[in-house]
């Protein structure tokens, strides 16, 4: 569905190794107790709810997902990254209301 690419980059731009990100975050569940359970999709899905807060387009956070709409085809997500101009100053404030959480913990 969509580019079929999801990476996670640390706060520097670097890409994280997926297997140690992995153990990483099964041993902070595991300090913490919170949550038993972490999946990749869980950030996905908090990304689509924040940005649906802040109002942004539907359809563009659905394609920066990498979810497929009806009516667009896998070629439409690869010429077309318009969205992503588009989404820009909502993961921006996101970025920001995060920061400010994290001050307040």
């Amino acid at each position: 569905m969509g580019n079929e690419n999801f990476i996670i980059v640390d706060k520097n731009g670097n890409i994280i190794d997926e297997h140690a990100f992995g153990i990483n975050m099964v041993r902070y569940l595991q300090r913490n107790g919170n949550c038993k359970k972490f999946t990749l999709g869980m950030p996905r899905h908090f990304y689509q709810d924040q940005l649906d807060i802040l109002e942004a387009n539907i359809n563009d956070v659905e394609k920066a997902v990498g979810h497929v709409i009806n009516t667009v085809s896998e070629r439409h997500y690869k010429v077309n990254e318009q969205y992503l101009k588009r989404l820009l100053p909502y993961v921006e404030e996101l970025g920001i209301m995060l920061e400010n959480a994290v001050k307040m913990v």
